[in-house]
């Protein structure tokens, strides 16, 4: 709101970004209204081979450039005119302050109301990933709450589409899986873990569709009170 500019760039507090990494996204927004490059996640060296594999510290996007949907959307290697900002309910939502998503919540409603999205796989950045993140648990977990997340935005849904949506997930999951079952069977489990990972999502979205999970990523001491808004202070 303090900030007047033609554009935005977004990129969080624990990425770098690559060789001409600016460059490629402002070139993205010649074409859309808000453009996306890759993540890669740099972790330390006591992390399974196999999870790094998995793609769990990674998010790619498309192999090659173009247009996308609203759920490959984020806020970091991000940038978005500004003429999407801050005008009617052009703003992130407080209330997505403690749990994340305020970002993916954003995009999906001015996609909505027509902004088009598109990836830069030359705009990327490196992520250093803590080595708390760094196993099964951890990953499985954040899936779980991005999966609530996700289907906190779909709370008013039907409760047909709400089941589709949670077959489709586990469906999709699960086929993941047992291709990755040989693999699985000779010690290689990152295409089942993959497979894993999207099962839990959708277990997650359900919950969170149902309003029977109540997500909190910050602890109460990292929050701070604007305007009477409860709202998570930069990690």
């Amino acid at each position: 709101a303090m900030a007047p500019a033609d554009a935005f760039a977004f990129i969080d507090d624990d990425e770098a970004p690559s060789a001409g990494w600016l460059e490629a996204l402002v070139l993205g927004l010649q074409t859309a209204d808000a453009v996306f490059g890759p993540v890669v996640g740099r972790v330390p060296d006591c992390t399974p081979a196999w999870l790094m594999k998995s793609g769990a510290f990674d998010k790619l996007g498309p192999d090659d450039p173009g247009p996308i949907h609203w759920t490959q959307t984020r806020t970091s290697s991000t940038a978005i005119w500004a003429r999407w900002i801050g005008r009617g309910d052009r703003w992130f939502a407080p209330e997505y302050g403690n749990s994340g998503g305020s970002d993916v919540e954003f995009f999906r409603r001015i996609a909505l109301q027509g902004a088009k999205f598109v990836h830069a796989h030359r705009a990327l950045v490196y992520e250093d990933v803590e080595p708390e993140r760094c196993n099964w648990q951890s990953v499985l977990r954040r899936r779980y709450r991005a999966g609530a997340v996700l289907g906190r935005m779909h709370a008013h849904d039907s409760q047909f589409t709400r089941w589709a949506q949670l077959v489709k997930r586990v469906a999709a999951g699960t086929a993941i899986g047992l291709l990755g079952f040989p693999e699985f069977a000779t010690g290689r489990p990152a295409r089942s873990f993959h497979g894993l990972c999207k099962a839990t999502v959708g277990v997650g979205a359900w919950r969170g569709h149902n309003r029977r999970y109540t997500v909190t990523r910050y602890h109460a001491k990292s929050l701070n009170l604007i305007g009477g808004t409860s709202c998570a202070s930069p990690s």
